[in-house]
């Protein structure tokens, strides 16, 4: 019995093995089988982050794409302002490479187009800076021993540089009566006490008295310098003392008004100095009694190739409408006149043929007046812009004068 017990026992030992066999199989085949699937779901799982990721540097690219366009378009978009400077950059750059093409003559000009700066490599053309259709020229100025750069732009209906001495005449219709512009014999005089002719450079104020025939931008300072000479205070033979001598040439007169223009801290910055141009100065004599306005007595005798100046007897004259100023011993001549202005006696270029110890003021109260050359006035000096200064803005007003490029 017992015997037989064991052996039953062992049957069952076997079959449980057996069966604990069986499990462990299934068990490990049920692991696989999940270790597959796992694996399977970990394999989707890192395909499903490649593609995200994939999606999102594709959007960066994109992106970067697109601002890098961006960017290349809004920096190859200048404003017309900005696209003048760079031809006149341009300019500089070649002339300075080839300064045998300058003018050699003060006064002189030469003129280049874009074209040609493109083609020698100192510019882009002009498409490359902004979508409208343009040329342009830059025109260079012997001024003394400066140069003066103009950049002359035209985009057709979009934009086009406008010339000071233009933008002046159209803005003020030409009258014959009343204030304003007046075509004089080619001439373009401005007259009357209240008219828009200011004009700010860079250190002062100045008013605007006519535009030439050649374009040329007459100015004299607003405000007189902060100081006064006499006309002359040499020995005078026929006074038989140091009244002074009326000949403008040799003058004080003309000896201080090149000093104060010579000053590093002049009424007139390098820069403007290189928009002016030389001009004759009319210094002839003139006696109480002529009459006219034109200047034909005081340009009998002339001052050549000037770069600063006075005004004539007949140029302040001249701007005022007053029908009673006939003669400069009109007093008439300060009324309905816009340089009767400033609180201050002040020179005239103008000798008396009377004496020549005698020459022409301006008076606060009596407009001019004939006096004694060694006396003591104010100096309103007169320059020329030359005829290819820029309009930049302003519409000629005090509180809004004109502003060159």
């Amino acid at each position: 019995m017992s015997m037989n017990f064991k052996v039953e026992g062992e049957k069952d030992k076997e079959k449980v093995a057996d069966e604990l066999d069986e499990v462990v199989d299934e068990y490990e085949e049920f692991e696989e089988v999940e270790t597959s699937s796992s694996s399977s779901s970990k394999s989707d799982d890192k395909k499903g982050l490649v593609k995200l990721l994939s999606i999102l540097l594709g959007v960066i690219i994109v992106f970067i794409l697109v601002m890098f366009l961006l960017t290349s378009c809004t920096s190859g978009t200048k404003t017309y302002e900005e696209m003048e400077a760079l031809m006149v950059e341009a300019a500089e750059s070649y002339f300075a490479d080839h300064n045998e093409n300058l003018p050699k003559k003060d006064g002189g000009t030469q003129t280049i187009d874009v074209s040609v700066l493109v083609a020698e490599g100192y510019m882009k053309d002009l498409s490359k800076y902004n979508s409208a259709i343009c040329t342009g020229t830059v025109k260079v100025q012997k001024s003394g021993s400066t140069y003066a750069y103009t950049p002359n732009l035209n985009c057709g209906e979009s934009y086009a540089s406008v010339e000071l001495s233009d933008k002046i005449k159209d803005d003020n219709k030409i009258v014959s009566s009343g204030y304003g512009l007046y075509n004089k014999n080619g001439n373009y005089v401005f007259r009357g006490e209240t008219v828009n002719n200011y004009v700010q450079l860079d250190n002062a104020v100045w008013r605007v008295v006519k535009i030439t025939s050649s374009g040329n931008t007459v100015i004299i300072l607003d405000e007189p310098l902060p100081m006064t000479s006499p006309y002359d205070n040499r020995y005078n033979e026929v006074a038989n003392y140091k009244s002074g001598i009326n000949n403008y040439s040799s003058s004080r007169l003309k000896e201080k008004l090149l000093e104060e223009y010579n000053k590093e801290e002049s009424f007139l910055s390098d820069n403007d100095k290189a928009k002016t141009d030389t001009f004759n100065i009319c210094s002839g004599a003139r006696s109480l009694t002529e009459t006219g306005v034109e200047q034909a007595v005081e340009c009998k005798l002339q001052e050549q190739n000037q770069k600063v100046g006075l005004l004539t007897a007949a140029d302040y004259m001249n701007a005022s409408v007053d029908a009673g100023c006939t003669t400069v011993a009109s007093k008439n001549c300060q009324n309905y006149n816009y340089l009767n202005g400033p609180k201050a006696e002040w020179w005239t270029l103008t000798p008396s043929k009377t004496n020549t110890y005698l020459a022409y003021m301006v008076s606060i109260n009596n407009g001019i007046k004939e006096t004694e050359t060694y006396n003591y006035a104010a100096l309103r000096p007169v320059v020329y812009l030359n005829s290819n200064v820029l309009y930049k803005s302003g519409t000629g007003t005090e509180t809004d004068p004109y502003i060159v490029k």
